[in-house]
């Protein structure tokens, strides 16, 4: 038998599903008994804080021919309600790509970006493929809440085929 109590919520069963609605310390304890109606327990805190920026990245395409684009869109969600957040985006650009809308060098593109309270904010980049190959694009997100605490999030890759023109 397997009893939780989750912020004064009484739940049962080896696993349990619970959302927390706000943020904060949240008091989630466990009474497991036995068979033989032998019991132990424990107490944990779980801190939930809310989300700040929520951050998506997608092509375009996924195949073209060399000499031509695709477009890269990062979309950036600012939940907050009250304070702009910077973020600066950094992709990693394989050999055999070029840019365009953006600051590169070194194998890297990078953009800086304000996202207004309570808005979306996009980023278009342009990549053209120079060479035939498959190219992987994957990059990250460094963004700095009002509170001055630096955040770092992944990006999802995105994978691009290059071919030769049948002209």
């Amino acid at each position: 038998n397997y009893r939780w109590n989750i912020d004064g919520s009484e739940k049962f069963g080896q696993e349990v599903t619970y959302t927390f609605e706000d943020s904060g310390d949240h008091s989630v304890s466990l009474e497991v008994t036995d068979d033989n109606d032998l019991s132990d327990s424990t107490q944990q805190y779980v801190n939930v804080e809310d989300e700040q920026l929520s951050v998506s990245m997608r092509g375009d395409r996924t195949e073209v021919e060399v000499g031509d684009e695709a477009i890269i869109e990062i979309s950036l969600v600012n939940f907050l309600t009250n304070d702009p957040i910077t973020a600066q985006l950094l992709l990693q650009l394989p050999s055999g790509v070029s840019v365009s809308g953006a600051d590169e060098g070194s194998g890297q593109m990078t953009a800086v970006t304000d996202v207004s309270p309570g808005s979306e904010t996009n980023i278009l980049v342009r990549l053209t493929f120079n060479q035939p190959d498959e190219f992987v694009v994957s990059g990250r997100l460094i963004y700095t809440t009002p509170d001055g605490s630096d955040n770092e999030q992944e990006l999802s890759e995105i994978t691009v085929l290059a071919d030769e023109s049948d002209h």
